[in-house]
């Protein structure tokens, strides 16, 4: 169909009913073109040892942890300053060691009961984390594709262990104030794929059950492309 030659108005009203048409036609894909949804870290097969069953046989024997108040605060860095092979307790099977620099992690706490459906509360922790946008909003992300999850204040008696799930921030904990901020402290980390898969089969590995931490590596439709955890060891 060509366009009126002679007459604006018509010329104008026919670009705009065009533009219109376009515009409705957008509406209407967007409205049934589903949304990206996240991965959660359990989508991956084998990130929980018995996955879809609760989890009361994770029950390492530790020591309590009560006081973290002494962690340092320090500048983040994702990057490990060396890594060596270690041999466990049995003197077999090596196990790859870490030392990781500090790092602070500024998100969202829940307490995780490891007698219940873990799966369902990690998805709700993932979910909330999804929504809200967080590496938005904190101050100081160092890098927004890259979410961290941190265990800490292991109780065996209730068998219960906090759940940070976040970004990695070189910002102080009062420069974020209304967000969980929690120091991550440098040292020697056993490396592996899953937290509570290790927890539940330590293999003999001296774990020291203070702070682990897993890191994923997400797409921009907040997708899990990639996990490590890192374990820290006596």
């Amino acid at each position: 169909m060509s366009l009126p030659q002679h007459n604006p108005f018509l010329r104008g009203l026919y670009l705009l009913l065009v533009i219109i048409m376009f515009i409705f036609m957008m509406m209407v894909i967007r409205a049934y073109w589903p949304d990206a949804q996240p991965v959660y870290p359990h989508a991956e097969g084998d990130y929980y040892a018995g996955h879809g069953q609760q989890s009361a046989m994770v029950q390492p024997v530790v020591e309590q942890q009560t006081d973290s108040s002494t962690t340092p605060d320090a500048t983040a860095s994702s990057n490990p300053s060396s890594s060596v092979p270690k041999e466990n307790m049995t003197g077999h099977s090596p196990f790859k060691v870490e030392k990781r620099l500090p790092t602070r992690v500024v998100g969202i706490a829940k307490r995780l009961q490891l007698n219940q459906d873990i799966e369902s509360q990690v998805e709700q922790l993932w979910m909330e984390l999804y929504k809200t946008n967080l590496h938005q909003f904190a101050k100081g992300v160092q890098i927004k594709n890259q979410v961290y999850m941190v265990y800490r204040d292991y109780n065996q008696q209730r068998q219960s262990v906090e759940v940070v799930v976040g970004y990695s921030t070189n910002a102080s904990a009062d420069a974020n104030d209304g967000f969980y901020s929690l120091a991550i402290p440098g040292g020697n980390y056993m490396v592996e794929r899953s937290v509570l898969a290790t927890w539940k089969d330590p293999r003999n590995v001296p774990l020291a059950y203070r702070i682990d931490y897993e890191v994923y590596d997400i797409d921009q439709y907040f997708q899990v492309a990639s996990q490590r955890a890192f374990l820290s060891i006596r």
